[in-house]
């Protein structure tokens, strides 16, 4: 996720999974409005399921949260989709 540092740095908080299929990064950044942020994201080609789909209980943040799929796809897709979310959350700042 280098190229996606360097295109938005310090807007998420990743934890890196030690498997599985699905990354969970948290906007960390409180500019950045997690809905627009979704609709920037489609608008440069990238599709992702919004964390508010999946909701862990009352006060949880899963609304700041990003569901992004990562288990069958190549580096150099995922490289580039990072470059387009961060075009996407350029758009915010």
């Amino acid at each position: 996720m280098a190229a996606l540092e360097a295109e938005a740095p310090g807007v998420f908080e990743i934890d890196a999974p030690e498997g599985g299929l699905f990354l969970w990064p948290r906007i960390a950044d409180d500019s950045i409005d997690a809905d627009r942020l979704a609709d920037d994201a489609t608008a440069e080609g990238i599709s992702y399921q919004r964390g508010s789909f999946f909701p862990s209980g009352p006060g949880t943040d899963s609304d700041r949260r990003l569901r992004l799929s990562y288990g069958d796809t190549s580096v150099e897709r995922l490289q580039e989709a990072a470059v387009r979310l961060g075009r996407a959350v350029a758009k915010q700042r």
